[in-house]
């Protein structure tokens, strides 16, 4: 969410996993070895979501003259 002060100020904030799940953001899966001579296997590869936390921004809008 954010809020317009004026033409150039504006205030945000961002929440983020506000249930704070603990879940995969992302999952990958593929074939590969761990080492050249060793038999390829299936991996499950994962990052997990981010914890629950809310980020703040102010932002400051220059105008460069014309």
């Amino acid at each position: 969410m954010s809020y317009q002060i004026n033409r150039r100020w504006r205030v945000s904030a961002e929440f983020l996993n506000l249930l704070n799940r603990r879940d995969h953001d992302i999952d990958y899966a593929y074939i590969s070895r761990i080492t050249p001579t060793a038999a390829a296997a299936f991996t499950d590869v994962f990052h997990p979501t981010e914890p629950c936390q809310v980020r703040f921004a102010l932002q400051y809008r220059f105008d460069l003259p014309q």
